[in-house]
């Protein structure tokens, strides 16, 4: 890949990190959020798998994970036909995602931090992190 850039967005959620994290390592929290069909073996090499409407798939593996603070997994989408083009650029274990969690006070500050990815995805997965951020802020605070 020639060129590559990354997306950083950040969301402040009224919950605590412990509640928060179970958002990534939990598949039916994960479910709620971030795609209708999740798997998550929530340990370093264990799978991360998501099935969106339409039959797209993400697949990759997680990295890190330090529970509540952290957790880091490769991302892309599995080759088909009807994939769209700027997620077709992004193949099966080329991109990183990172989420960092931080408590401020009775919030937490969730950082996801999306690298690796060829300038043609970037637009794609930056609008598609923002609105999943603000779903994410609302189950898990309304949970509380």
């Amino acid at each position: 890949m020639a060129e590559s850039g990354l997306i950083r967005r950040e969301v402040r959620i009224a919950a605590p990190p412990e509640r928060v994290f179970q958002y990534f390592t939990d598949p039916a929290r994960v479910a709620r959020w971030l795609a209708p069909s999740a798997t998550v073996d929530a340990r370093p090499g264990g799978t991360f798998h998501l099935r969106f409407p339409g039959g797209d798939e993400v697949v990759g593996s997680i990295i890190e994970i330090d529970a509540p603070r952290r957790i880091a997994f490769t991302w892309g989408w599995q080759p088909r036909a009807a994939l769209p083009q700027p997620q077709a650029t992004v193949p099966p274990g080329s991109s990183l995602v990172e989420f960092t969690l931080r408590p401020e006070g009775d919030e937490t500050v969730v950082e996801v931090t999306h690298t690796r990815l060829p300038m043609i995805a970037i637009r794609v997965h930056d609008e598609g992190w923002q609105g999943l951020l603000a779903q994410l802020r609302t189950l898990a605070e309304s949970e509380g």
